[in-house]
Parts: C-alpha cells; sequence; structure tokens
C-alpha cells in the first residue's frame, strides 16, 4: 500500500530543504535562517496543514489505539 505523505511531513520537509539552502557558520546565522524559513511559509500551506488536523484526529479516534499511518 502507497503512503500519502502527510502535510506535516512536507512542510518539515521544505522548512529543512530552505533552512540548508544556505550554509550557516554559526549559531546565530542558524537562529536566524530558522526564524526566516518560518516566517515565510506560504499561509495557504499553513491553512490547509491546520485544516487536516481533524480528519487526522478522527483516524486516530476511530483506531482505538492501533496503530495509524498518515
Amino acid at each position: 500500500m502507497a503512503c500519502k505523505k502527510s502535510r506535516s511531513h512536507a512542510l518539515w520537509g521544505w522548512a529543512k530543504e530552505e533552512l540548508y539552502r544556505a550554509k550557516s557558520h554559526t549559531l546565530e546565522q542558524m537562529e536566524d535562517r530558522i526564524r526566516k524559513v518560518i516566517t515565510n511559509v506560504a499561509h495557504d500551506f499553513l491553512q490547509k496543514t491546520v485544516d487536516s488536523i481533524p480528519g487526522r484526529v478522527r483516524k486516530l479516534v476511530d483506531a482505538a489505539g492501533a496503530y495509524v499511518e498518515f
């Protein structure tokens, strides 16, 4: 069965890619890059990610403690 990539995984994948696009030489530079990346997440992408939460929670409740793959 093919596993569809969840929005949260896609978000973190995108953020990681953006974060490492430019090399940080100090911890301060890395922290600045993290802030910039988070600030630049597209609003519609965040909205779709938040909108997917109720469906994911429903799957967890329906599974009654069983393993759930998103």
